[in-house]
């Protein structure tokens, strides 16, 4: 936090808060300062859980002194390598199906999902005109977190196709094309 007025700041208060969904603040995010001078910062951090596949995250930081408020709003990414503390992997708020990875490819590629928690889930390759040409191990319970499933296309014409997701909570569909 600056303080970019031209007047002392005294006793100045501050409230950061996490606006978008998928981040959540890790302890107390209020801060009380000392008196800033003009110009005058004050460096600080927060922890901030946020969920897999969350590439953004909106704060706002709220200070108040002298009977003036100052309101700041940010947008940032969210770096794409986090750091989990302890052993615990973070999990997604809902169901997330990635796109398969690459796309288009032959004959093989890698189709990710994530899950909030431990479920029944079931992902099937289907054909442009909707028939089913593969199912991963059919119905089974798969772990809370990052899942990935490598598709082999060996056998299978070039076109488009689909992966279906299906969860408890969710049906989610991606295409990919497979390219000979």
């Amino acid at each position: 936090m600056k303080n970019v007025g031209e007047v002392d700041a005294d006793t100045p208060t501050a409230e950061l808060r996490i606006l978008s969904t998928g981040g959540t603040a890790v302890g107390d995010p209020d801060y009380s300062f000392a008196t800033m001078q003009p110009d005058d910062a004050v460096w600080d951090s927060l922890d901030v859980t946020i969920d897999a596949g969350v590439t953004h995250v909106t704060i706002s930081m709220t200070m108040e002194t002298g009977g003036r408020v100052f309101i700041d709003r940010r947008t940032l990414p969210v770096p794409e390598s986090t750091t989990a503390v302890g052993r615990r992997r973070p999990h997604p708020a809902s169901c997330v199906l990635h796109q398969n990875y690459p796309n288009p490819f032959n004959p093989s590629t890698t189709i990710r999902f994530d899950l909030p928690r431990e479920m029944t889930a079931t992902l099937v390759v289907t054909d442009a005109l909707g028939r089913e040409v593969w199912t991963a191990g059919g119905r089974r319970q798969q772990e809370a977190g990052s899942n990935s499933v490598i598709f082999d296309a060996t056998g299978l014409p070039s076109g488009v196709y689909f992966y279906r997701l299906e969860t408890e909570e969710a049906i989610l569909v991606r295409k990919m094309v497979v390219m000979k």
